[in-house]
This record gives structure tokens, sequence and C-alpha cells, in this order.
């Protein structure tokens, strides 16, 4: 089950900076669809739900 964690967050914690970037790259452009910001926050936003909450049933 430890491996099995390690691998669960080390997934979950490697997408923290490039969803970060995609976000910040996309509200500097110009013309850059609504919809497309709107997803990439909401994919973020979820990411971030599900590491606290792997975190907290492992207790890391």
């Amino acid at each position: 089950h430890e491996v099995l964690m390690s691998l669960i967050l080390g997934l979950l914690r490697s997408w923290n900076d490039p969803l970060y970037h995609l976000v910040t790259e996309v509200r500097g452009m110009k013309g850059a669809p609504d919809a497309i910001l709107s997803r990439a926050i909401e994919i973020e936003e979820e990411n971030k739900r599900l590491l606290e909450g792997m975190e907290m049933i492992f207790g890391q």
C-alpha cells in the first residue's frame, strides 16, 4: 500500500507546477477563449483537492 500511496501522491504533486504554468500562460494570452481558462483553473483546483484529500488519508 505504501508504494501505491507514494505513486499517487507523486503523480498528483507532479501536476502542480505544470497546471500553475498553464493557468498563468492562458491568462496572459490575448484572445484565449474563456472556456479554456475556466477549464484549466477547474483542473488545477481539482488536482489540489485530490492531493489534499490523499494527504489527509495517508497522513502526509
